[in-house]
This record gives structure tokens, C-alpha cells and sequence, in this order.
């Protein structure tokens, strides 16, 4: 109509020829703008092809009509064959955009780059109005300046256009707003839905559709009437709701008819386009919840149940030890009357062995006198042998009764120790001067260091050391040598005594220094012991600070180790 009147205005043609002349060209042009925003909606690389030939086409056609109908006003005709010619290349086109389309059928593949470009399309197609709109009005002031006056009806149309494009924009602005939201309803993981006054869903979200089954998006969902199961009806809740919402906890069935636990929110919202009270709501599934609280409820029995067996097991507990306990208290009880008796059995046997023992001294110190005075009258010499035997056994015994009496008095505390600065060269003259006169003495090779300090000790007492180890080599190796032997270590004099004998086992070594205890201790062993010569040294150095040992000789014998503290030592 904006051309139409142009041609009017100017005079360049009557009305019927003017209408007839561009008539055609301006349907071709709506045409095109038409097929324009068929390309921009176009949704694969066939169909934008298609519409790029059919456009092309319709754009020659237009340009064609358009200047043929400018000429046949004008009264000249002498392009006819171009018009053809036109015409004909644009039935090629529109031959060649048809075959396009027929043929996308038989090709397989699609466009990598389809959706950046419909996302490209759709922002030209929302453009295209806009631009379509810029035409027509700069047309319009185009036509002003040339003609000098402006055409009312061309001006009243293109502010009803204007107006259309801000009432269209306006719509595509608010359209896209209400996506956004109805794609974030959409999203979510929470059933989401509208109902009316009677419990039918109008609208729904896919949450809801797939928790109850309904997977085709076609099919309407069910009333709530139909897939809602609660404690009261619905009508009293849709009433309650209505008044300031409502939340609780419902059960929703599912198409197979099983159910699941749900919690409900019912907001009421009024619909001003039909003047009807509606429902959003909003739902969760509880069936997790539900499990949770079902397996925690579980535990927690089983943890009552648990505490009570662990309360009754302590019950027990506390029995069985309450009567272990008086047990205990009566065995310690039994136990400090058993050691009261051994503590006065062992007083009575100390006493009694010190008694005894003292009582054989005096026998016999003076049978060994009275043996004495005859062996120096006798001159016989069988009877001089048996009295010399008697003699040998009486001495024997009288050192066996000096031991015990030594122990006696060591285990009452009553042994009159004196520790003093001692040479230990002469008192190991002096001991060994007393084996000069017996069997086994001359085995003895005394080897004692240059340097040895003075030891802080008993003169009796190391002299009683000595003489039972001593006595003990000789006895237990009666062949080869027997070294004694003293060294200073570590501040202390360690002495040694070393013999050839068949030594002692070392699970046995700690065994002989305990009082009566010997290796032997048949009837028919062929050396006699007393098994108290060990005990009777290390209770001496105890005494004294010291100590004892027994290791493997070098001469595949015995050594047995004991030591002394010095001056030094003992400040």
C-alpha cells in the first residue's frame, strides 16, 4: 500500500495500471521476508540449502516483477527477453531448492555446527521485525524528502507497526522470563504442580510425572483424588489449604499401585484470567527419608538391646568378681597364717640346726684333742692308721658344723662382720698354706697382679671364700692344675679360680649356689659334698658388697669369679 499510494502521489500511472504493475513485486517481497525467517528457524543444513534456493529465487523474481512493472508504466517494453530470461534462471532455482529438500531423506549424517547455528537464527529472527520495521519507516522518510509533504496514511501505518514491534517485544521479553522459571520448575528434583478447587492437576512438572509413573508427556496426570492417599479428605485439606496454605505428610500411589511416603505443600494462588482459585504445590519424596529413619530406628534397637546384654554381662562380671575377690581375701589370709608358721618354722629350724651344731663342737674339739694325745703315744702302725682316719673324719666333720654354725649366723644376722682395709696377698698365703698339708695342695698356682689395691672386707669371711673354692677344685678336679688368679676392673679386684675339672652345665649354674644342692646326689657318688660352700660365698659377699659368678674355663674346666670393692669403690 506504501508503494501503491507513492504512485498515486507523484502521478506517475493511474490507480488500476499502477496496482497491476507492483502488484506481484510486493507479494514476492512478503514472500521472501517470509521465507527469511523460515532460514532462521531452519533446524538442519537440508532445509537452510532448501530455503537459500527458494529465497534466491523469489529475491530474482521480486527484483524482476518490480522493474518490469516500473518500466510498463513508464510505456517501454524492449527488455521482454531479459524479463524472460530472469524469470526462467529463477525456475532453475526454485527446480533446484525443491530437489534439495526431496533429497534429504536419502542422506544420512547431520550438521556439527546446527545448534550454534539456530542459536544464530533465532537471534536473526528476533531481529527481523525490528529491521523490517527500520525499512518501512526509512521508506517513509525517504518518501517525505523527495515528495515534501508526508503521506498520512504511510505515517499512520508505520506507527501502527511500531506500536505492534513494542507490543511483540514486550511479549518475547515476558515469554522469556516465564521460560526461565518454567525450565527451573522443570529441573528440579521436587514434584511440582497446579491444581484447582476440585483436586485436578492443570499443570504439572516432569518430577511429578515420573515419580508416579506417567512417562508419556502427552498423557494428562491424574487428579489428585486418584494418586493422593491421606489421613483426611480431600476436600477438608484443599479447604484448610485455602486459608493459609497447608504442609504435611502424604502418600502419592503410582501407576503400578504400589506407594510412597511424600511431605506436601499447598499454597493457594489466585488465577485473575479465569477469576478461580488455584494450588501450587510442591512435594518430596520421603521414601529415603523413610528408609533412613527405619535403619537408624534398627540400630538403635540394636544398640538398646546390646547395652542391656552388655548391663546384664556386667551384672555378672561384677558377681564373679565380687566372690573371686572374697576368694582372694580368704587365700591371702591363709596365706599370711601359712608364712607366719614357715617364718616360725624357719626359726625353729635355725635354731635348731645352730643348737645342734653347737652342741657337736664341743664333742668334737675333744675327741680330736684325745686323738691327738694318742697318736703321739701309739706307736703301732695299723692302730696309728685308724687313729689317723678317725682323726681325718673327726676334722671333717668339726669344718661341716663350722659351716653351718657360719650359716646360722649369717641367716640371723648375728655373724660379727668387720669391714677393713685388707691386703689380699696375705690372706691368700695364709689360706693357701692350710692345703700344703692335704692331698691336691701342690696343684694350686697362685698368679696375682702387681698393682692390687686394698679391698673393703671381712678378713673371716674372705678367708672362708677362698678355702671352700678351693676345697671344691680340688675335690671336683682331681687332676691338673688350679689357678688362682686376682686382677683389678673397674675399680674393684675380681679373683678367679680356674680348674680342669668337668665343669658345670649352664642351666645348672645358678642351681649350686642354693643351700644342699649338688650336682650328685646319689648314695654312690664317688666325691662327697655338702652342697654348702657356694651358698655359704655369696652370702659373704652379699655381705660385703660383692658378688660371684661361674663361666666356662679355657682348660675346658670350671672358673668361678667373684669380686670385691675397693677403697676406691666403696667411697
Amino acid at each position: 500500500m506504501i508503494f501503491y499510494r507513492s504512485i498515486l502521489i507523484i502521478g506517475l500511472a493511474d490507480p488500476i495500471p499502477a496496482f497491476w504493475a507492483e502488484v506481484q513485486g510486493a507479494l514476492e517481497l512478503i514472500f521472501l521476508i517470509l521465507i527469511l525467517r523460515l532460514l532462521t528457524l531452519s533446524r538442519n543444513a537440508f532445509e537452510r540449502s532448501a530455503f537459500l534456493g527458494l529465497g534466491s529465487a523469489t529475491l530474482l523474481l521480486a527484483i524482476v516483477d518490480i522493474i518490469e512493472g516500473y518500466q510498463r508504466l513508464q510505456g517501454l517494453s524492449d527488455n521482454v527477453g531479459l524479463y524472460a530470461a530472469g524469470r526462467m534462471l529463477a525456475g532453475l532455482l526454485l527446480f533446484y531448492a525443491i530437489k534439495v529438500y526431496q533429497g534429504k531423506a536419502r542422506i544420512i549424517g547431520a550438521d556439527k555446527s546446527r545448534s550454534t547455528i539456530r542459536s544464530r537464527g533465532r537471534r536473526f529472527d528476533l531481529l527481523l521485525p525490528l529491521a523490517m520495521t527500520y525499512v518501512v519507516v526509512g521508506f517513509l522518510l525517504i518518501d517525505w524528502w523527495i515528495a515534501g509533504e508526508i503521506d498520512q496514511f504511510a505515517f499512520q501505518t508505520t506507527i501502527a507497526m511500531v506500536v505492534l514491534l513494542i507490543t511483540r517485544q514486550g511479549a518475547i521479553i515476558g515469554q522469556s522470563e516465564l521460560r526461565k522459571y518454567a525450565e527451573l520448575v522443570n529441573a528440579t528434583a521436587d514434584m511440582a504442580f497446579i491444581c484447582d478447587q476440585q483436586g485436578k492437576i492443570i499443570l504439572d512438572n516432569p518430577s511429578l510425572r515420573e515419580a508416579i509413573g506417567t512417562t508419556s508427556h502427552e498423557d494428562s496426570v491424574p487428579g489428585l483424588s486418584e494418586i493422593m492417599i491421606s489421613s483426611m479428605s480431600l476436600d477438608a485439606l484443599l479447604s484448610i489449604a485455602s486459608v493459609a496454605g497447608w504442609v504435611g505428610e502424604v502418600k502419592f500411589r503410582r501407576n503400578d499401585g504400589s506407594s510412597f511416603p511424600a511431605s506436601l505443600s499447598l499454597i493457594p494462588m489466585q488465577d485473575e484470567r479465569h477469576r478461580q482459585n488455584l494450588f501450587a504445590a510442591t512435594a518430596h519424596d520421603l521414601s529415603m527419608v523413610k528408609q533412613r529413619e527405619g535403619d537408624l530406628k534398627g540400630a538403635l534397637d540394636n544398640l538398646a538391646e546390646a547395652q542391656k546384654d552388655l548391663q546384664s554381662l556386667n551384672e555378672q562380671l561384677e558377681n564373679k568378681v565380687e566372690l573371686r575377690t572374697l576368694e582372694l581375701q580368704e587365700m591371702v589370709v591363709n596365706l599370711a597364717d601359712l608364712n607366719e608358721e614357715l617364718q616360725e618354722l624357719d626359726v625353729l629350724k635355725t635354731e635348731f640346726v645352730a643348737l645342734v651344731s653347737h652342741e657337736l663342737r664341743a664333742p668334737l674339739t675333744n675327741i680330736q684333742a684325745g686323738l691327738e694325745v694318742v697318736l703321739d703315744r701309739v706307736e703301732e702302725a695299723e692302730t696309728n692308721e685308724s687313729l689317723e682316719l678317725i682323726m681325718a673324719e673327726t676334722s671333717r666333720l668339726g669344718g661341716f658344723v663350722e659351716t653351718i654354725l657360719d650359716l646360722s649366723a649369717l641367716e640371723a644376722g648375728r655373724f660379727p662382720i668387720h669391714l677393713r682395709s685388707l691386703s689380699l696377698p696375705a690372706i691368700v698365703e695364709e689360706v693357701c698354706s692350710k692345703f700344703s698339708t692335704q692331698a691336691g695342695g701342690e696343684r694350686i698356682i697362685v698368679n696375682l697382679a702387681h698393682n692390687l689395691p686394698p679391698v673393703i672386707a671381712d678378713d673371716q669371711g674372705v678367708q672362708s671364700i677362698l678355702y671352700h673354692l678351693l676345697d671344691n677344685a680340688i675335690k671336683y678336679a682331681p687332676e691338673g692344675e688350679i689357678h688362682l688368679n686376682a686382677i683389678v676392673q673397674d675399680e674393684r679386684v675380681i679373683l678367679s679360680i680356674c680348674d680342669s675339672g668337668p665343669g658345670i652345665p649352664e642351666q645348672e649354674r645358678q642351681n649350686v649356689f642354693e643351700m644342699f644342692y649338688r650336682l650328685d646326689s646319689s648314695d654312690s657318688r664317688e666325691i662327697y659334698g655338702r652342697g654348702l660352700g657356694l651358698n655359704l660365698a655369696r652370702r659373704f659377699l652379699d655381705v660385703m658388697g660383692g658378688g660371684i659368678e661361674i663361666t666356662d674355663s679355657e682348660s675346658s674346666g670350671t672358673e668361678v669369679r667373684f669380686w670385691l670393692p675397693t677403697e676406691t669403690d666403696a667411697i
